[in-house]
């Protein structure tokens, strides 16, 4: 079931959750004892012990029910002299674990990292993603029977929920300017599939700016959307919805803004083999955002110089994380004018006299 409900043009209210992750498996993570402990019950030598330790979280600020990443170094650490059953107690204190779901525990009411997490999945050697499970509160974190961790998790009491509908994946959330989502990502799915992927991010109650990047990877951005919204609990569910070719159009630092509707210039430089003959030639589109339609310009020389008006005929069918896309424009009386292909991660386009233009 998909809301609808709007908001902010790209951001509605969601009613399903589903996240998705994916693991690699790789080598085991060592831990090892220095020296045999079994053998020691003679020896008053001092020892030394290599353990897993939590060494850093992100996000260091999340709420329950939230998955975060917990990554991990083994590190050296010294042991009194083991003699007797001071061995036999620091063998059961350091066990063998299963390292592909180890156990990771939050802290509980007393500060002390009793209440395990919940749904552990490794990532790779040395990282972890574990879901903030219910009482936790804000402290230090355990691997295993080891260390407490070298860092504190803050326990959020308010946050969002970031659900995506786009045809694109949701590959980076900002809160005031901090990258709270990658490495991970939001997937989307196909438009016609009864549900939707995403993410709970947790933060300090009250007004943030909240900055959605949507595009096939973190380094294939395609449009980035933004907003100041308000944190609270329950979560405050934000929806990216499905991306229009005209906000794509529409989407320069460059543009003006008339109410609902913004206007950007995509223009190609023609070279004449005189250069005092050189001139430039332009597509102007406006994006309505109360409508959900565009209407573009083409002129030539000059702006005053139209060579024909009309609109964008929207896709209908969009595939997965697009990297290009081709639109159809249409004369204002309906008659095709031409088709052009926009290059969605290079922001240009190539029309059909032949020219490429790019977004200004």
């Amino acid at each position: 079931m998909k809301a609808n409900n709007s908001t902010f043009r790209g951001f509605t209210t969601a009613v399903s959750r589903l996240v998705r992750g994916a693991g690699r498996v790789t080598r085991l993570l060592p831990l090892v004892i220095a020296g045999n402990l079994a053998g020691l019950t003679g020896s008053a030598a001092a020892q030394s012990a290599l353990v897993p330790r939590i060494v850093d979280i992100a996000p260091r600020e999340a709420f329950v029910g939230q998955i975060i990443t917990v990554h991990t170094a083994v590190m050296q650490v010294s042991l009194p002299p083991l003699t007797g059953y001071r061995a036999a107690s620091y063998a059961l204190h350091f066990p063998l674990y299963n390292p592909q779901s180890p156990r990771i525990y939050f802290a509980d009411t007393s500060g002390q990292p009793t209440i395990r997490g919940l749904a552990v999945v490794r990532i790779d050697d040395d990282s972890y993603r574990v879901t903030v499970p219910p009482n936790a509160r804000s402290g230090p974190l355990r691997f295993e029977n080891g260390f407490n961790s070298l860092v504190n998790l803050s326990v959020s009491v308010a946050g969002y929920t970031i659900s995506n509908l786009s045809q694109f994946d949701v590959v980076s959330v900002r809160i005031d300017g901090i990258e709270r989502l990658a490495p991970a990502e939001i997937q989307a799915v196909s438009q016609s599939s009864a549900t939707f992927n995403l993410a709970d991010i947790g933060t300090t109650p009250g007004n943030h700016l909240v900055e959605v990047t949507i595009g096939p990877s973190l380094a294939q951005r395609v449009i980035v959307y933004a907003v100041q919204a308000q944190a609270t609990s329950p979560t405050n569910v934000i929806e990216v919805t499905l991306m229009a070719a005209g906000e794509y159009l529409a989407s320069s630092p460059n543009r003006t803004v008339a109410g609902n509707k913004v206007t950007c210039s995509w223009q190609t430089f023609v070279v004449a083999p005189d250069p005092a003959d050189s001139f430039v030639k332009g597509f102007d589109f406006t994006f309505d955002a109360a409508a959900v339609t565009t209407t573009w310009t083409h002129w030539s020389g000059s702006r005053s110089n139209q060579l024909a008006s009309g609109r964008v005929v929207e896709p209908t069918n969009w595939l997965l994380n697009p990297t290009a896309v081709v639109l159809q424009l249409r004369r204002t009386n309906g008659q095709a004018y031409m088709n052009v292909t926009v290059d969605l991660l290079n922001a240009s386009l190539v029309a059909a006299d032949g020219f490429p233009y790019d977004l200004q």
